[in-house]
């Protein structure tokens, strides 16, 4: 389903939570010219370390911003 998405993605970067942290996800956005900027899965053995702190710091700011959105549920609705 991802690779579905990557397929109308443009820029530089893709920005995604651990939900999409998966090597033919990874591969994919590679295989484009991006840059993965992923959370890595605890689970995963071989994490993937190698992007842009900048990038990382503000795909961070945007989930715990959806986070606290989703905890005041009742004020949003």
């Amino acid at each position: 389903m991802a690779e579905v998405l990557l397929d109308h993605a443009q820029g530089r970067a893709v920005l995604a939570d651990k939900g999409y942290d998966a090597d033919r996800i990874i591969l994919a956005v590679l295989e484009r010219g991006m840059q993965p900027v992923i959370g890595s899965n605890p689970s995963r053995t071989n994490h993937y370390f190698d992007m842009d702190r900048e990038l990382y710091l503000e795909r961070y700011q945007v989930e715990c911003f959806l986070h606290r959105l989703k905890r005041f549920r009742a004020v949003a609705t």
